[in-house]
């Protein structure tokens, strides 16, 4: 209960190990849900400073602050040390500017394919076969004494769990220093620290949400979906009756699945599921309809994109209303579960304060979760509920808005008073360092003009663009999902599966791709068997991103290897930006602040009176990089009202590149294409008088300062 013989403990100790246990997950939620926190310096005992556990005495949180202190100065070990910090944190205790380990992040630096990063699992293959069994005997407790969180559990009980925690913690940082140090990953850890200090201040800042939207929305939204779902089922039943009627002309075949249909529908012990993919397919192949869409195993496909092709191709008339109805019910569905976990996820204050993952993918890409801004689908165009397959044939924008709730959920986030939402996405990341790899020279001349990657690729693979609009759109797609297969090693059966093509179809196009892509094929090539030749005895072999990340591959997953680098240095470029643009507001003493990072897009929140400043310098800072020479580009949006209002001010005339030819880039883009264009400094150029060079045009409401109240 008293901090000062765990401070005589410490000593001169230049590492401690720390651990908190709280009554809660959420520390930006919750506030104060620190019930005791866990120190050892490196190789000496373990301590536990109680401070919020029933039946026990707790310390005064004095004692607190004076153990805080005495942590100053010292090198910091947590596993999972955002969420640590933010617990001490909500109760006065700043440690965040400490040099910090992470043994989570450590972890993954040199085991990159670990099924789970969770302490105990890590403990139980690398240091005590039995690391769990503490933990599990812990949970039984819990469940025997019907309690509901570890503040609960009296400290003497909970204690030699932490000293366990403690002492895990400490033998991960002892089996991965030294392997770090052996393959030259410092400069990549100092990369990772920096960039734990400022995910924690893009958690704590948060992203403020419209609750009386939220509310509103839930309300109506529920009841729509009631009367939805209804409908289905009474035009379902309606259905399935006529087609009994003329059940003398059906095949033997279709009678029997008619018969297991109507079973399925009238059983009234288990209600009919518009949500199950079973339960689609009994009911669809009872009405004599089948998907047109196969999963990579070649088997139907009942998942949204496939409904909304039945609801466009269909044959049948009512098929086609039943499938669109199915989709809208879905889509009402899904939008009430993001806006439900809303609710549930914000702060007293209306924030909801997602959870960063550094170390989300194996490529080093990050994620997120509480909730998963990545999942969160756009308010326009392809929304996820009616596929582009499904547009490409006729399918209207109108009625995708029709259908799909989906596209109104980022309308929930919102700034705060003063401020505007900035989103900064940057343009075809990936496929500019495959180009930065591989050389391609089409490629490096189409990215230093500003012309259309994937329109490229889908010329090589298909010929020239269709005239008409939504043809046109397909056009594009076929390209860049091409690119993105050779991006991801995905094969022609995953990729034909994709574009909704024969795999011999599909084989054509990767081998017109290659055979004028020649350079990105040999990059592809020779990956591939450095790794190999990078096996040592019974250790795979590795490739390495441009910062130095390693991706260890099996001999069956060498197709891997391309993805590994191009997205691994991707992840890598994006983490350095995350803190070169920290590093810059600090510098600029700008109150601009990164909100969150989705996919290549971050998103920031902007006083109105530094619009003018900070927006030059977020797009320098996004568009440097002292690995990359191929160009990159930064495409704008903004928003006073909502992230999914954000509109485009990126300069159309030089599609943001801040020049201009005298050669209109669509003749460039021809010419590129048969081969004309070998030398772009021939080319007159000048620069865009329209954005006067930026790339973008300010809004007037940005150079005045303007906003709604």
């Amino acid at each position: 209960t008293h901090a000062a013989p765990i401070i005589a403990a410490l000593g001169n100790a230049k590492t401690v190990i720390v651990d908190c246990e709280t009554s809660s997950l959420y520390p930006w939620r919750d506030g104060k849900i620190l019930a005791g926190v866990g120190v050892r310096p490196v190789g000496g005992p373990s301590f536990y400073l109680t401070l919020r556990h029933s039946d026990t005495i707790n310390a005064q949180m004095d004692e607190l602050r004076l153990l805080g202190e005495a942590l100053h100065g010292r090198t910091l070990v947590y596993h999972n040390a955002k969420w640590d910090q933010a617990v001490l944190w909500q109760d006065g205790i700043d440690l965040i500017e400490e040099d910090t380990l992470d043994t989570v992040v450590l972890m993954r630096l040199i085991s990159e394919d670990e099924p789970s990063y969770k302490l105990k699992r890590l403990a139980v293959k690398y240091l005590d076969a039995n690391a769990a069994e503490q933990e599990q005997e812990l949970k039984k407790y819990i469940r025997q004494q019907k309690l509901s969180n570890y503040s609960q559990v009296p400290a003497e009980v909970i204690a030699p769990y932490v000293e366990k925690d403690l002492f895990y913690t400490e033998g991960l940082l002892n089996k991965t220093l030294p392997v770090i140090k052996e393959r030259g990953l410092e400069n990549l850890l100092t990369l990772e620290q920096a960039v734990t200090r400022e995910l924690f201040q893009v958690e704590a800042r948060g992203f403020k949400v419209d609750r009386n939207f939220i509310e509103r929305r839930q309300q109506e939204l529920t009841t729509e979906a009631t009367e939805v779902e209804q409908n289905c089922l009474n035009v379902a039943k309606k259905m399935l009756t006529i087609r009994w009627r003329a059940r003398k002309e059906l095949p033997n075949i279709e009678l029997s699945l008619l018969k297991v249909a109507i079973a399925r529908l009238l059983n009234v012990d288990l209600s009919f599921n518009f949500q199950s993919a079973s339960d689609l397919k009994l009911l669809f192949h009872g009405l004599g309809a089948r998907s047109m869409k196969r999963t990579p195993k070649r088997e139907e496909s009942w998942d949204k994109t496939a409904l909304a092709l039945l609801a466009e191709s269909s044959e049948d008339i009512q098929v086609k209303h039943l499938a669109a109805s199915i989709v809208q019910f879905r889509s009402l569905n899904h939008t009430i579960s993001y806006y439900d976990s809303y609710t549930k996820l914000m702060d007293k204050n209306g924030i909801i304060h997602p959870a960063m993952n550094q170390i989300g993918a194996k490529t080093g890409r990050m994620s997120c979760t509480g909730p998963n801004m990545q999942q969160i689908p756009t308010n326009k165009g392809f929304t996820g509920m009616v596929s582009i397959l499904a547009v490409a044939q006729g399918f209207d924008e109108e009625n995708e808005e029709n259908i799909s709730a989906l596209g109104e959920v980022r309308n929930v986030f919102i700034p705060r008073p003063g401020c505007f939402l900035l989103v900064a996405d940057w343009s075809q990341n990936e496929p500019r360092i495959l180009a930065e790899y591989s050389k391609e020279k089409m490629w490096l001349l189409a990215f230093q003009l500003g012309l259309d990657i994937h329109a490229l690729a889908a010329h090589i693979a298909y010929g020239p663009r269709p005239t008409s609009k939504k043809l046109g759109q397909w056009w594009r797609y076929l390209g860049k999902q091409i690119t993105l297969a050779v991006l991801y090693g995905v094969g022609k059966r995953r990729l034909s599966t994709t574009i909704q093509q024969s795999e011999d179809k599909t084989q054509e196009y990767i081998r017109a791709y290659f055979a004028r892509f020649a350079a990105v094929d040999r990059l592809i090539k020779s990956v591939q068997q450095k790794c190999q030749e990078r096996q040592n005895g019974t250790s795979l072999g590795y490739v390495k991103t441009m910062w130095g990340r390693r991706r260890y591959l099996p001999e069956e997953k060498l197709y891997r290897a391309i993805n590994a680098i191009v997205q691994g240095s991707a992840a890598d470029f994006c983490k350095d930006v995350l803190v070169r643009l920290g590093q810059t507001f600090r510098e600029a003493q700008l109150k601009t602040c990164v909100l969150n990072l989705v996919h290549d897009e971050f998103i920031f929140e902007v006083p109105y009176d530094e619009a003018e400043k900070a927006i030059p310098l977020i797009v320098k800072t996004m568009c440097a990089s002292d690995r990359i020479s191929v160009p990159l580009k930064v495409e704008l949006k903004w928003s006073d009202r909502s992230w999914g209002e954000a509109q485009n001010f990126t300069c159309e005339p030089c599609v943001g590149t801040g020049t201009m030819y005298q050669i209109p880039r669509e003749k460039l883009f021809d010419r590129l294409i048969v081969g004309q264009l070998q030398n772009i400094e021939e080319l007159e150029k000048r620069r865009c008088k329209e954005c006067e060079g930026l790339g973008y045009i300010l809004p007037e409401e940005l150079k005045r300062g303007e906003h709604h109240t």
